[in-house]
């Protein structure tokens, strides 16, 4: 980073205070501000050619862009930087490498592991058996550099690294020198992202990698994608266009469609959803949403989304915190901090609609892999707030319809709206939405809710008992973290362990077999296969970046067409990973495993594995499959007019083939013990699901 470009955003006005910090606090702002540019030569200049000029040109933007290679949408949260091929890359801020790695990263931002550059050919023949859609030239190398502040920052695109796992990086040393990553440029190209401290993207990071002021300058300049505007009204025209994208491209990718039964019944439910709406002059992007997650919703698949292409757009929030509970919905904290109106006042209606409707409605719009539609129902009641948000028109403010003996304990100063005579049955109260700052207050959630979000993964209970929360399979479930908690176990002689799984959204394959390594008692894989199937599109491949070719579907099909019997299968890999029980620490006592309505993908296979080996499971039926999910690869379309990018796994991961008495086809995870939570549980934040649990170790 140069100083004298520093010295010159500073002169300005505006920057006054930024120069009075450089001026006594010149390290915090230097690190807090701008990194070191990673290449030899920065950007010379913010101008519309950007993207196509200069040694070291930014490639792509963030949020919802077009590859320009493949032409693909998909889905960017960082930046990618063309140089020179074998020059220096440095680091861009002080940190430890904790990850480095040899992949594959295709068009739509997906990323593989397990290729090298460098390897010999008989390694490469044996990758290619396993995945025939792999391309050895398509590998690059990349690295995890772990920042002071706890952030993490990915690199990819090195020919060559001098910085490898466990050693520590200076700003501004050499740690390699810059390669391709050919799915996106023919040029040698470098990859930056960020993610927080949750694992999640860091939107943010053009402001450490460009200045504050010119990242917003470059975003808005090479803003292509329209945002997503709820309210925007759309011509028939415009609707039926965004409406055939939608369905043609879940027809292509999705392996449902692949099934002549499933396909049947689905067009049968798109032409019924589609002649509700046909039919009118015009309707919002957000009416038009809600037809299409009634599509969703016939998937059955939880692993097919409708994104914002507007990465920073928020619904507008609602100010209160409110949970249903057998079709009755209550108040369960003001969001504004303000408690005018108790925890526990029942809730009638929300903007003129009974809560019976929104219901109905919130659960019509989401999809789950089982067939019960009881699960879809319990989601909408449980995330009723977070939910409510997406499905009701947008607004300026909320109107709750309050149950008059329950509103008798409301203060005076709650600033209520009769409503006329002739239709007025029950008190009315109009809030405005709730604003960023009080989302961000730390008072916006109950005590309760509050100290959950604290709760370690790791707790001992009792002399008898330990619990491990895992809300999902990724890289903080380490070998080093799990025989810390595996060691502590069993030095205390705990003798019942409970794997609370509630709300876990599944993850990788290596995070998910390791725990289970502990918990296991023999070797174990985690699937059987997964498969891609035949379909009328080539571009489906082609999209998601797996064969450089325009004739992706004969590529594959030449490949594979000894892979599988059945017409309609590409591809199927049955090579599986085998994971071995681990050496020490194992744990040999009683397992107690909760889920719920919102376990999915990798966490309801690791409960269906510990049921399977004797785990007492415990809770409601999950929202993911038992038998097997749609995942592992996705493509990304743009829908036209709407500001929203579809989602679609185009794998079918199959868990288990052998049938379970307990277990119908196209179901959930059904659990041994039944508990659904309670009214109180809702409300006060008891868990009668652990205190189950509890109890049932007593019993033992």
């Amino acid at each position: 980073m140069h100083n004298d470009s520093i010295f010159v955003r500073l002169s300005h006005k505006k920057n006054v205070k930024k120069l009075f910090f450089f001026l006594f606090f010149p390290p915090l702002l230097l690190s807090a501000q701008e990194w070191q540019w990673p290449l030899s030569k920065r950007c010379k200049a913010l101008t519309s050619e950007i993207s196509q000029s200069g040694n070291n040109a930014i490639l792509l933007q963030q949020g919802a862009v077009q590859n320009p290679v493949y032409g693909n949408t998909f889905l960017n949260y960082g930046y990618f930087i063309t140089g020179t091929e074998n020059e220096p890359v440095y680091a861009p801020e002080t940190g430890i490498v904790t990850f480095e790695t040899s992949c594959v990263i295709y068009p739509d931002n997906v990323f593989i592991q397990g290729m090298t550059p460098s390897a010999p050919p008989e390694q490469l023949a044996a990758l290619k058996r396993r995945n025939p859609l792999l391309i050895p030239e398509n590998c690059t190398r990349g690295i995890h550099i772990a920042l002071p502040d706890g952030k993490k920052l990915h690199m990819y695109g090195f020919k060559t690294l001098l910085r490898h796992k466990g050693e520590a990086v200076k700003k501004g040393e050499r740690i390699g020198t810059l390669g391709f990553i050919r799915t996106f440029s023919l040029r040698p190209c470098l990859y930056l992202t960020l993610s927080t401290k949750e694992g999640r993207p860091d939107k943010h990071i053009g402001r450490y990698l460009l200045g504050e002021d010119s990242a917003l300058l470059f975003d808005k300049m090479i803003q292509k994608q329209e945002p997503y505007r709820p309210e925007r009204i759309l011509t028939a025209i415009e609707a039926e266009q965004a409406w055939q994208v939608f369905t043609a491209r879940l027809q292509a990718d999705h392996p449902v469609f692949g099934n002549p039964k499933d396909a049947a019944r689905l067009w049968q439910t798109e032409a019924t959803i589609y002649g509700q709406f046909s039919a009118q002059k015009s309707l919002s992007v957000h009416e038009l949403v809600l037809y299409m997650d009634r599509m969703l919703n016939a998937l059955h698949c939880c692993h097919t989304h409708l994104i914002p292409a507007d990465s920073e757009y928020r619904y507008p929030l609602c100010p209160l915190q409110l949970t249903v509970h057998n079709g009755r919905c209550f108040t369960v904290w003001d969001r504004r901090g303000k408690n005018e109106i108790p925890a526990g006042t029942e809730i009638l209606a929300v903007n003129g609609i009974s809560i019976a409707e929104l219901v109905q409605r919130i659960a019509q719009g989401i999809s789950t892999d089982t067939v019960n539609p009881a699960v879809a129902q319990e989601i909408a009641e449980k995330r009723f707030t977070a939910e409510l948000q997406r499905f009701l028109p947008p607004s300026s403010e909320y109107t709750f319809t309050l149950k008059s003996e329950s509103f008798q304990k409301a203060t005076a100063r709650v600033d209520t709206h009769p409503e006329p005579e002739a239709v007025k049955t029950e008190p009315t109260v109009r809030i405005p939405v709730l604003t960023k700052a009080q989302a961000a207050a730390p008072d916006c959630y109950p005590l309760w809710q509050r100290e959950q979000t604290k709760r370690p993964p790791f707790e001992i209970l009792n002399d008898a008992t330990a619990l491990i929360r895992i809300k999902k399979m990724n890289n903080r479930l380490n070998e080093e973290t799990l025989i810390d908690w595996f060691q502590s176990i069993a030095e205390k002689h705990i003798r019942y362990l409970i794997i609370d799984l509630r709300g876990n959204d599944g993850g990788g394959e290596n995070p998910t077999g390791l725990l289970l390594s502990f918990l296991l008692p023999q070797s174990f894989t985690l699937s059987v296969y997964s498969e891609l199937r035949m379909n009328n599109s080539a571009d489906t491949y082609e999209a998601a970046g797996f064969v450089p070719t325009t004739n992706a579907k004969a590529a594959i099909s030449a490949e594979t067409s000894n892979a599988a019997s059945v017409k309609s299968i590409a591809y199927r890999d049955v090579s599986v990973k085998t994971f071995t029980p681990a050496e020490r620490y194992r744990f040999t006592g009683t397992i107690f495993v909760l889920v719920d309505e919102l376990t999915v993908s990798a966490g309801v296979n690791a409960a269906r594995l510990l049921q399977n080996a004797g785990g007492i499971v415990i809770g409601t039926e999950t929202r993911g499959g038992y038998y097997s999910c749609n995942a592992l690869q996705y493509t990304h379309t743009a829908l036209p007019y709407t500001g929203l990018i579809l989602q679609t796994p185009i794998y079918r991961q199959v868990f288990t083939e052998l049938p379970s008495s307990a277990i119908p086809q196209g179901r959930g995870l059904i659990p041994d013990y039944i508990v659904p939570l309670t009214l109180e549980d809702k409300l006060y934040g008891s868990d009668s699901q652990l205190n189950f649990c509890m109890m049932k170790s007593i019993e033992k």
